[in-house]
């Protein structure tokens, strides 16, 4: 009904708002712990012929190779993007480009938590104030754009499995491309799909 749409966008409006107010203190946080490889990463972002094969710096030591690396160069690119559009590479800018993930990660989860619970929105907010999640946000790492498009990927896989629409499908598939992009280790959620086409019966 028209009501309850106005309710759960007034509810998606509160989470976005209440992330960015608990977070946005923290956007001057110096980089720390693995931001420093993916940071190294992007900049040698602009010679894609050679990015896997740069030396870079891990712990202190130097590495023959970036394809010691075990994640893609989706959020390595990102944060070149960034930094190129923007002109800058404060952490400020940083951070603030990678609230995004994390206001995106709690929508995403309220949406899918409406479809299988009495309580998306108290589950939204466990899972902003978690310490994982809260901490990665103000990171540069691969972690909460994982979750983000890992997440809304399967919100709109069961929309599309739900509706029959197509474009919440197509959705489906390039969140999940993106998240695939973000942590090989996406993949292991591909079996998802099909347990939940599998227990919605042959009609859809």
């Amino acid at each position: 009904t028209p009501q309850k749409k106005s309710e759960i966008h007034a509810r998606i409006v509160a989470l976005a708002i209440i992330t960015l107010v608990a977070m946005l203190p923290f956007v001057q946080k110096a980089v720390h712990n693995d931001d420093i490889v993916y940071l190294d990463f992007a900049k040698r972002f602009a010679d894609v012929k050679d990015y896997y094969k740069t030396p870079y710096y891990w712990f202190g030591i130097l590495q023959d190779k970036v394809i010691n690396g075990t994640h893609p160069a989706l959020i390595p690119f990102f944060i070149y993007a960034a930094c190129k559009v923007f002109s800058s590479e404060t952490e400020i800018l940083l951070h603030g480009v990678f609230l995004v993930f994390a206001v995106g990660g709690i929508v995403f989860t309220y949406l899918f938590c409406h479809r299988f619970s009495a309580h998306p929105f108290l589950i939204s907010l466990c899972v902003l104030f978690s310490p994982p999640y809260f901490v990665q946000s103000m990171s540069l790492m691969t972690d909460i754009p994982l979750y983000c498009f890992l997440t809304g990927s399967l919100y709109c896989y069961v929309r599309a499995v739900d509706t029959g629409r197509k474009s919440h499908l197509w959705l489906a598939v390039i969140l999940f491309a993106l998240a695939i992009g973000s942590g090989y280790q996406a993949v292991i959620f591909y079996a998802a799909f099909f347990i939940y086409s599998w227990l919605r019966g042959p009609k859809k």
